[in-house]
């Protein structure tokens, strides 16, 4: 029975290997693969098994209780071992900082190093500063406008005097580099420091490093930034986290969490850290704690956590913005719009039909989804080439509607004889703005819509902006909006300027006039013009656009309760009080926002349930 031996290792990857010696039996073998080869990230080889440190910690007991138990040996490499202490004392130290007093820093006074005199922390910021110097890694779930920048430069600076990390790399779209750098200069006066990486070597000079998600996809670049991390006792801020919660299925989750094993500490910063629900904390947390097993993991203890104890957040009462206007406008659809909405309905039902099963093909779901949602606001757009050929991804326009011949001639004649009610009403809306001298942003997820709106709002001078639009291109249509008052209107979508863009001192008035289930970009859209800054008795218009009896309605009422799970989840009643009444592409499906429940609740819309 001595011979039964199990060897546990540690391989290349960081992944654990438990190695059956030539004496354990085909039967003995099977039941240990049985036990550790039930996680969907464990796999079974011959001989031996491949788990991740985190599973063999939370497993590792069988070793004892059941292996040696029954004559079993070991043996096991003192990596392993080290390794396993280092995921225990993580999971010790998370579970500790659950159990806080989420009170307990309110009304102390932090000094960061190096912060200029007329520079001055809000209590929420020094109250946010201090829990987040208790935390082993960083989470900042604050509203936009709320400073999350400078609270994470200040933990920075606080920590390179300790002399606990050094150096600052911060993954970020590349419309935010601006606002990081300018940051350092307004308040630490330290804009030298910073560069933003191109793919070049990073000068010696080179402090604080900004880079956008898309290049870590390269990984000859990710090794460059893994290994200065690692050299220079680099801290690794994610900024727009939310961009990573496609988890491990996600190239980006895996690029971040590469660089997160070789930071001293990683923190990530965003406003929606669950957009879709609880199972996006996960990935968040699995990315930047890679000391965490899966019992910390598990979404009903995430979603348990309590604000100022495993996370921070400053919510919008406490900046004591002026409180927003949300209003739905909403209008039966015309006749003709009624007919082909009728038509397209029955076309799912048919040879398209679409049903629960369905779920395993996304694409095909997605665009069924698109497809209703255009028909709800601009049916033109189901068989018009003239402005897009492709949409938030796919082809353009849908082949389900171009192989239906009688769907087709009722698209062909509302698009020679209608013009969308939605775009009467922003026509209305723009010329009342203008009167006004005001201005008014325009939100719709389809670039065929910005386009058409543009032809319908020529008089207003609309700026564009879109994904595909140029960055020299962009940075001159937002300074249009922003200083011509010639340029009443700026037309974009949520997917390209829902971030890293400040509008509030320009715009106080926005129109959806589509929104997809993307929670996270319609609340980040919301915020471009309400967020700190705004005058106490500032008016913020905010109107939502919906077709009676279409999908328009579905979307909201999936929104409301993603909002409502959010806004319990970070301790924030005013984020569902004020809500429910570029350079780096979003996937698809990640622009569409569809989960599961999501596309349960449509095929019962649809009567597609069988």
């Amino acid at each position: 029975m001595s011979d039964l031996l199990l060897t546990v290792k540690m391989n290349d990857d960081g992944q654990v290997v438990i190695v059956a010696g030539e004496a354990v039996s085909p039967v003995q073998w099977a039941k240990a693969i049985s036990y550790w080869g039930s996680h969907p990230n464990s796999y079974g080889y011959g001989s031996y098994i491949e788990i991740p440190i985190e599973v063999f910690v939370e497993k590792m007991n069988w070793l004892r209780e059941v292996w040696t138990a029954q004559g079993g040996t070991l043996e096991i490499s003192p990596e392993i071992v080290s390794a396993a202490k280092t995921v225990k004392e993580g999971a010790d130290k998370f579970r500790r900082l659950r159990l806080l007093d989420p009170e307990r820093h309110q009304n102390e006074i932090v000094q960061v190093p190096g912060l200029v005199p007329n520079r001055v922390l809000t209590p929420e910021q020094m109250e946010n500063i201090l829990c987040l110097l208790e935390m082993e890694n960083g989470a900042n779930f604050s509203v936009p406008g709320s400073g999350k920048t400078l609270t994470a430069l200040s933990v920075w600076k606080i920590l390179r005097k300790q002399e606990k990390v050094d150096r600052l790399l911060v993954v970020c779209p590349r419309s935010a580099f601006d606002s990081w750098k300018s940051e350092l200069k307004e308040s630490f006066n330290d804009s030298n420091i910073f560069q933003a990486y191109t793919g070049e070597l990073l000068e010696s000079s080179t402090i604080v490093c900004a880079v956008n998600y898309e290049q870590l996809e390269n990984q000859s670049r990710l090794t460059y930034l893994s290994n200065w991390l690692r050299s220079n006792h680099g801290m690794l801020v994610i900024d727009e986290a939310h961009r990573i919660k496609g988890g491990r299925n996600s190239v980006r989750w895996h690029a971040v969490k590469t660089l997160s094993d070789q930071a001293k500490r990683t923190d990530i910063l965003t406003g929606t850290p669950m957009p879709q629900g609880p199972k996006d904390l996960i990935a968040l947390y699995a990315a930047t704690w890679p000391k965490l097993s899966r019992l910390e993991l598990d979404e009903r203890v995430l979603v348990s956590l309590k604000r100022k104890t495993a996370f921070v957040r400053t919510t919008k009462d406490e900046l004591r913005l002026p409180p927003a206007t949300f209003n739905r406008i909403k209008e039966n659809p015309s006749p003709l719009q009624s007919e082909i909405l009728s038509a397209l309905h029955d076309r799912y039902l048919g040879p398209f039909n679409l049903s629960i099963a369905d779920q395993r093909n996304m694409a095909r779901r997605g665009k069924a989804v698109m497809t209703m949602l255009s028909a709800a606001t601009n049916p033109g757009l189901l068989v018009s080439k003239q402005f897009s050929d492709f949409e938030m991804g796919f082809t353009w326009p849908p082949m389900a509607v171009e192989a239906d011949v009688t769907l087709n001639e009722l698209v062909q004649r509302y698009l020679h004889h209608e013009i969308p009610w939605k775009f009467k009403y922003v026509a209305l809306r723009a010329q009342e703005c203008a009167n006004r001298g005001e201005k008014l942003l325009i939100w719709s997820s389809f670039i065929g819509n910005l386009a058409a709106m543009k032809i319908v709002l020529a008089k207003f001078q609309p700026a564009v902006v879109y994904g595909a639009t140029e960055s020299e291109i962009r940075d001159q249509e937002l300074f249009r909006f922003q200083n011509d008052p010639n340029c009443s209107v700026l037309l974009s979508n949520p997917q390209t300027l829902g971030e890293g863009i400040n509008l509030h001192r320009t715009c106080h008035a926005e129109i959806f006039v589509d929104r997809t289930y993307n929670a996270g970009l319609y609340l980040q859209a919301v915020d471009r013009i309400h967020r700190l800054g705004l005058a106490p008795n500032q008016e913020t218009r905010i109107e939502i656009l919906q077709t009676v009896g279409t999908i328009d309605e579905r979307v909201d009422a999936r929104l409301k309760l993603k909002i409502s799970a959010l806004a319990t989840f970070l301790d924030d009643k005013s984020l569902s009080q004020t809500t429910l009444p570029q350079d780096d592409a979003f996937a698809p499906i990640d622009v569409l926002g569809l989960s599961d429940d999501d596309f349960a609740d449509l095929v019962q819309f649809w009567g597609l349930a069988k």
